[in-house]
């Protein structure tokens, strides 16, 4: 089921003789939704409306001046809710800081600001949807994303992760968690901890599901990672520094464990096969082997890959893979090879075979898969 049509708007929405992206539209209506709740949660706890407000009214000056000057540097508009999310976050931080008249209140407005960041995070990543940005890898779910539209003169449409979906639910989640957590009059700060231990160890495993190419990366973790293995490691200081009454930072202090043993595994590993799964690496992979079949020449990498193409038939082609310098772990051959099933064949059936040691085969075969 291709989840595209069924959560999809308009990309461009035209209001007051004006048009506006649904980025504007859906960001807006986050925060004035967030705003409402929050108001409620104010008058629940006895916090003040005009603090509630003008934390508002600063969050977006600080947002809208990163924008600006992502665009003055870059020529082009480019927005990274994480980034954009954590400076607001410290900027607010400092400001209540000097604000609030103790460290109770001082957490609850932390709380109040990570309900509504969670919101907003479930309404961005349905726009991200809507506009097919921020996509998840290739794949044969049942339940899946596809853009653009299928005819006859066409190929199949690619199916992708929706992971921007999966995202999407869990903030909702996460959303959810917070408002229960004010109106049970939990600890000032549970919250704020919860939520960026929670959303740092989902947001991570979301990553190995991104599939788009145009994001840095570092012995195979992507920006967003790395992130997110600072974002718990500030979480289990604030445990030890504020003895908070918690438990969601085990769930950091696992995160950071099993990130700290693959990346040492990584370093002392020295051929980076990890490399060719991520996304950059995918596509050009992909992308050789249409140029091999196109022009029937071995094309090489960056990552050193060979493959070729041959047409047996009709429809038929055998593909060969292997390493330039030393021979390729099946694992990893699986991977490319069933990225490129995905991408260019996804109707097809395919077998793959290992005659030579580090040298792969892979006949994609003209029936088409049932179902």
């Amino acid at each position: 089921m291709n989840l595209a049509r069924v959560f999809r708007l308009p990309e461009q929405v035209r209001l007051l003789r004006r048009t506006f992206s649904v980025y504007f539209i859906l960001g807006h209506t986050s925060l004035a939704l967030s705003l409402i709740i929050n108001l409620y949660l104010c008058y629940y706890i006895g916090l003040s409306y005009a603090l509630c407000v003008s934390l508002y009214i600063v969050a977006l000056f600080v947002f809208y001046g990163l924008a600006f000057v992502s665009k003055a540097l870059l020529g082009y508009e480019h927005y990274v809710l994480l980034r954009y999310s954590l400076v607001v976050n410290v900027v607010l931080a400092i400001m209540l800081w000097y604000v609030t008249a103790s460290t109770n209140e001082y957490w609850h407005y932390l709380d109040l600001f990570a309900i509504a960041l969670a919101l907003m995070i479930v309404i961005g990543r349905v726009g991200c949807q809507t506009v097919g940005c921020c996509h998840g890898k290739p794949c044969n779910w049942k339940f899946y994303t596809a853009y653009g539209f299928k005819n006859v003169s066409e190929k199949p449409l690619v199916r992708f992760v929706p992971i921007q979906l999966i995202e999407a639910c869990f903030a909702f989640f996460l959303c959810g968690l917070g408002v229960f957590y004010k109106l049970i009059n939990a600890p000032a700060g549970i919250f704020f901890i919860a939520f960026w231990s929670l959303y740092a160890v989902g947001r991570y495993v979301f990553e190995f599901y991104r599939g788009d190419p145009d994001r840095p990366y570092w012995k195979g973790f992507s920006e967003a990672q790395w992130v997110c293995i600072g974002i718990s490691c500030f979480v289990m200081v604030v445990k030890w520094v504020y003895a908070m009454p918690l438990v969601w930072w085990v769930t950091s202090a696992i995160l950071v464990s099993i990130h700290t043993l693959i990346f040492l595994h990584r370093v002392i590993y020295q051929k980076a096969f990890y490399r060719l799964s991520e996304p950059k690496n995918l596509m050009e992979f992909s992308q050789k082997a249409l140029q091999s079949r196109q022009s029937k020449q071995v094309k090489i990498t960056s990552q050193q890959i060979k493959i070729s193409c041959t047409e047996l038939a009709a429809e038929q082609y055998l593909y060969t893979l292997s390493h330039v310098d030393v021979p390729l772990p099946r694992r990893w051959a699986k991977c490319l090879f069933r990225y490129l099933q995905y991408t260019m064949h996804p109707t097809k059936q395919i077998k793959m075979d290992n005659y030579n040691k580090g040298v792969y085969h892979l006949i994609i075969l003209p029936q088409k898969v049932e179902g």
